[in-house]
């Protein structure tokens, strides 16, 4: 199972807009300029999926 969609909201810097990232392949590379919300989109995977990564 592979994701096809990320959508946060309300959680760092996407608490006033909606963040949403459309997943093509089994690869993806985020790229953005400073303050886009990477990081955003990064710690809201990880604690949706804390199984999934290792510590």
């Amino acid at each position: 199972m592979h994701l096809s969609k990320i959508t946060v909201h309300g959680f760092r810097a996407s608490a006033e807009d909606l963040i949403e990232c459309e997943i093509t392949g089994r690869f993806s590379v985020l790229i953005g300029a400073n303050n886009a919300g990477k990081s955003t989109v990064c710690d809201a995977l990880y604690l949706t999926h804390r199984l999934r990564f290792s510590s």
